[in-house]
């Protein structure tokens, strides 16, 4: 009977530790629908690179400048590449385009997008270590890629991600900052409202249920040696 006691406290105070520090983690978050428009660029679809001029590239807006194509489209082999299309930042200089963005005051947002250099042809891409800017709202963030021994089927894709609270609809900005032809390459950019999954618990709620649950397992602890003391001196 008394080791049959002890195994259910045992269970008891173990069972309750758990449950007590699950309850005292924070809320996750989940994410809401990409509102990015033509953000891994499938149009226009294309066969080849091809510069682009205002107009040409659905949901975004190219910033023109007197001496160079604003922007281009690269098509690059779909097994090196996250996306459908990509924009190069740099067509024949640096370039800019933007978008903006029906995101609502209060609401918390997150930008991903995935990124590369373009390593150009027949050593044409020069300088090898290509840079570029990405703005939304107040955050200005800056890449850079180094493309030495890449190539179009092995391009090297990583990510990038920011998360900001907006005050109205927000300007998402990618400008290219390299100097000559082939830049950053950019893909799969996609911006979603982080919606609370539940209120997240403030820091001293989260550490005071976790001493709780600390007591709770010494509780259990507790009983189970008092026990275990109690059936010694019976057997003896």
């Amino acid at each position: 009977m008394i080791s049959t006691t002890l195994r259910r406290l045992g269970a008891l105070g173990a069972a309750s530790a758990v449950l007590s520090l699950s309850m005292a983690m924070p809320a996750q978050a989940a994410d809401g629908p990409n509102i990015v428009a033509n953000g891994n660029f499938a149009a226009p679809a294309v066969t080849q690179s091809r510069a682009l001029g205002p107009g040409e590239l659905p949901g975004w807006t190219i910033a023109t400048t007197a001496e160079i194509d604003p922007a281009s489209i690269i098509v690059v082999p779909a097994s090196s590449q996250p996306g459908t299309q990509s924009s190069d930042l740099n067509e024949t200089g640096p370039s800019t385009i933007s978008q903006v963005l029906p995101t609502e005051a209060g609401k918390v947002y997150k930008l991903q997008f995935n990124y590369a250099g373009n390593p150009g042809y027949d050593g044409l891409s020069q300088p090898t270590v290509k840079t570029a800017e990405v703005t939304v709202g107040s955050y200005v963030g800056q890449l850079s890629f180094d493309t030495t021994g890449r190539t179009h089927g092995a391009m090297g894709w990583t990510s990038s991600d920011h998360s900001w609270t907006a005050t109205g609809p927000t300007t998402l900005t990618f400008s290219g900052t390299s100097a000559g032809n082939f830049g950053i390459v950019i893909t799969n950019v996609a911006v979603t409202e982080v919606i609370p999954d539940g209120v997240p618990m403030a820091d001293d709620d989260v550490a005071l249920m976790a001493g709780g649950a600390a007591v709770v397992l010494v509780a259990g602890i507790g009983a189970v040696v008092l026990l275990r003391r109690r059936s010694t001196a019976i057997a003896a």
